[in-house]
């Protein structure tokens, strides 16, 4: 049987909230701008972080020392090294000796065990209450949604248009390509949301997007490979998914399970704006000639 490895705790987070219950006023303000500034904040100095909740840079040291670093300096060694550890191109990692193996069935037991790795550990560590809030914000009637995502996140924000174009009033697959998406952006309104799709090595036009999203008083979702994505700066709404690859590239697996998993949250809400949009497609796509194998008439109108 495979034995699933516990995941890696994001430390600095893991450590507040082991001390939460422990913590004074000031340090618990200190905690919430560590949290909504990770990991820029590890390129900050003491005194910058104190002079943002009103704490002397001594009392940033010992908050540091409570939490359980070394001093500040510890903390901040830590978080480079995750974020240099995530910004490794596919070529050097492609000089991973586990890259290497040159054997067709070691390579197929490897992978296997990664993505049921990667899967265990994207449910394990999904946020209930932000996915709860994200699907019950996607099912507000006539409200406008839009989806990016760019290189190999492209695949991935197309499966979530396709599907949650089923269920939700208006959904927009924003074009990939600079020109093309200033234009789109230029309408962008409040009320509106973004789903923004990206993994290491965050693509900028996908951040920019956000970025632009949020100064028009829209709203960002993030579907992302850790709690350090650039985009997290700016979203409202952030699922996370386990990416490692076997070799030079990520897994996506995580990402299409958690497209998989919003969808069937959208639907099981909306079921009957669902049900009136599949019988409206099958009619279209009959008259498109869409599918070789048209859907049997009892089991379309059993959807109607």
């Amino acid at each position: 049987m495979l034995e699933i490895q516990p995941p890696k705790p994001v430390k600095l987070i893991d450590r507040i909230e082991a001390q939460r219950h422990d913590l004074t006023e000031r340090e618990r303000a200190l905690a919430s701008y560590l949290a909504d500034h990770y990991p820029n904040v590890a390129f900050e100095s003491a005194t910058s972080i104190g002079a943002q909740v009103g704490a002397s840079p001594a009392t940033v040291v010992r908050f540091f020392a409570k939490l359980g670093y070394n001093g500040f300096a510890d903390f901040q060694r830590e978080v480079r090294g995750q974020v240099e550890r995530r910004l490794h191109s596919p070529l050097e990692r492609l000089s991973n000796p586990a890259a290497h193996a040159d054997d067709p069935a070691g390579i197929i037991q490897r992978t296997f065990e990664l993505e049921q790795r990667n899967l265990s550990r994207t449910f394990q560590e999904l946020d209930g209450a932000q996915f709860a809030a994200l699907v019950a914000r996607l099912c507000i009637p006539n409200q406008r949604v839009f989806i990016i995502g760019e290189k190999k996140g492209y695949s991935v924000a197309h499966l979530l248009y396709a599907q949650l174009n089923m269920g939700v009033d208006d959904v927009t697959l924003l074009e990939t390509g600079q020109s093309l998406l200033a234009d789109r952006l230029m309408r962008v309104r409040p009320g509106d949301l973004l789903i923004a799709i990206d993994v290491r090595r965050y693509v900028r036009s996908v951040v920019q997007t956000a970025k632009c999203f949020v100064d028009r008083g829209a709203d960002v979702a993030v579907l992302t490979d850790s709690l350090i994505s650039p985009l997290g700066e700016w979203a409202r709404y952030r699922l996370v998914a386990a990416t490692e690859g076997a070799t030079a590239f990520d897994s996506y697996l995580g990402l299409f399970a958690l497209v998989n998993t919003l969808v069937n949250g959208v639907t099981l809400r909306r079921k009957q704006q669902v049900a009136d949009n599949l019988a409206a497609g099958e009619a279209l796509w009959e008259a498109f000639s869409v599918f070789d194998q048209p859907l049997p008439r009892a089991a379309r109108t059993s959807t109607s």
